[in-house]
């Protein structure tokens, strides 16, 4: 009798396991028919997909109900894939997020975790709030703006100042980790080392002041002195910088301008942040009305208490390698993309003859 209840307690142990082995099969064959299904045509890679599916799960959305649009055309990116995402909810309203993937190439030279400094930069009030994050992606909030890059380049003088209120609290912040760390490099220089070793040995930009062509040695060489000649003039760092603050990467609404593309955010020059964000690049932007450019200093000066003369001489020293780093930066995507490599060497070029002449 005793052998027998046995016997039965263990058939039924055995049939729960069953069906609970059953009942985990049945939802990963639904979790692999729902990630197969999801197959928006503008996803470009198996990859992608599986990151911006992490991402969405990870927000507690369908697939199903996400309407995927790939906006990198739209936003000229370089070197990551940003793509808009539009959710249906149950009370048919829809909500707008970001979704962006990082390349190899950002993630090696990122010195945080990924989302890590744009959650920081946002829980200031200085960043889109970041919903969710993963190896090489992440989900950020969807912020409404009339100052896109192309108004950023005539705004008017209140926006002028919002932007310029907003560097300098970045520029404020205290670092996200202590100053010991062993991550806390400057960035630029980091951001420049990191390139140079992905530059063809055999890479050559031609430009009309070196008809005989820039080599990556000659490269690596300019890139040694500027960092010699900065050196000795001074300039003052910062633990938080954006690194690549170019009037695309700052968003302005009514009350608030903010930042996006916060990869690069580390240690650096604020002057690096200033000239990029300054420069004349061909365009009408801010530095070619020097009244703007003189206002918009001020505003900043005004914000960390600073001399308006010292950040002018901080900028001009500066501003010649806002073009020495981009070209270093096109001079890489040549190896890491070969099938453009005819476009990265004319981007390449076109900066070296800014750098040449600045």
């Amino acid at each position: 009798m005793r052998d027998r209840r046995v016997m039965s307690m263990a058939l039924v142990k055995a049939r729960e396991r069953f069906l609970q082995l059953v009942t985990v099969l049945l939802l990963l064959l639904h979790f692999v028919r729902c990630s197969w299904a999801w197959q928006p045509e503008s996803i470009p890679s198996r990859h992608h997909h599986n990151v911006l599916l992490s991402l969405i799960r990870s927000v507690g959305w369908e697939p199903e109900t996400v309407e995927v649009r790939h906006l990198d055309q739209e936003k000229s990116a370089f070197c990551n894939t940003v793509y808009r995402l539009t959710t249906s909810c149950e009370n048919s309203d829809t909500t707008i997020t970001i979704a962006k993937i990082f390349s190899p190439l950002a993630l090696e030279r990122m010195t945080h975790s990924v989302g890590a400094m744009d959650s920081y930069v946002a829980a200031q009030g200085l960043a889109p709030r970041i919903l969710a994050t993963s190896n090489d992606g992440l989900l950020m909030e969807f912020c409404e703006s009339y100052s896109t890059d192309r108004s950023f380049r005539c705004m008017d003088e209140r926006n002028d100042t919002l932007c310029a209120i907003a560097l300098a609290k970045l520029h404020s912040l205290p670092p996200l980790v202590p100053v010991n760390s062993q991550i806390d490099e400057n960035m630029l220089w980091r951001s420049c080392r990191i390139l140079m070793m992905h530059v063809n040995e055999s890479w050559l930009c031609r430009t009309s002041a070196r008809s005989d062509g820039w080599t990556k040695e000659m490269l690596d060489t300019e890139m040694r002195l500027q960092q010699f000649l900065l050196s000795r003039k001074a300039l003052v760092e910062v633990p938080i910088a954006h690194g690549d603050c170019k009037p695309s990467n700052l968003i302005c609404q009514q009350e608030r301008a903010f930042f996006i593309d916060l990869e690069l955010c580390g240690r650096n020059y604020r002057s690096y942040d200033l000239a990029k964000l300054l420069r004349n690049d061909g365009d009408p932007t801010l530095m070619n009305s020097l009244s703007r450019r003189i206002r918009f200093l001020s505003a900043y000066a005004e914000q960390i208490d600073t001399d308006i003369d010292q950040l002018q001489f901080e900028l001009n020293e500066i501003l010649p390698l806002t073009w020495l780093e981009a070209a270093i930066f096109f001079a890489a995507m040549e190896s890491v993309d070969p099938m453009n490599k005819d476009k990265w060497n004319s981007l390449a070029a076109s900066r070296l003859r800014s750098y040449e002449t600045c």
